[in-house]
């Protein structure tokens, strides 16, 4: 994405910090949102009980976390962890050229 799209995404993105706990996501919705890891660890958790673990600032958290739908991990903090949680559907619209205030005309 390009550098004036990036500035754009993150002027309407919130930035979440939560303590270790509690799952931050559930094994199995279909949803249009994705997690972005900025600082801290996660442990992923498939049904089958195999474990995985994040850490920012590593090549594999530069990419959404648990994103395939429906998910396939329950995605926890091991550490008080710093994220992004992005629709998919903002993204598609910057990337776009729309603004996100904008709709869409239907054609007839």
């Amino acid at each position: 994405m390009a550098h004036d799209k990036l500035v754009r995404l993150a002027a309407q993105s919130f930035v979440y910090k939560v303590p270790p706990g509690p799952p931050l996501l559930e094994r199995g919705p279909r949803d249009t949102w994705n997690f972005y890891l900025l600082e801290g660890s996660l442990q992923l958790l498939a049904a089958d009980g195999m474990e995985k673990r994040i850490d920012s600032g590593t090549d594999t958290a530069r990419n959404p976390v648990s994103s395939l739908k429906p998910r396939m991990y329950t995605v926890t903090a091991l550490t008080r962890v710093t994220f992004l949680w992005i629709d998919d559907r903002l993204v598609e619209q910057i990337i776009q050229g729309i603004s996100p205030t904008q709709r869409r005309e239907g054609t007839a």
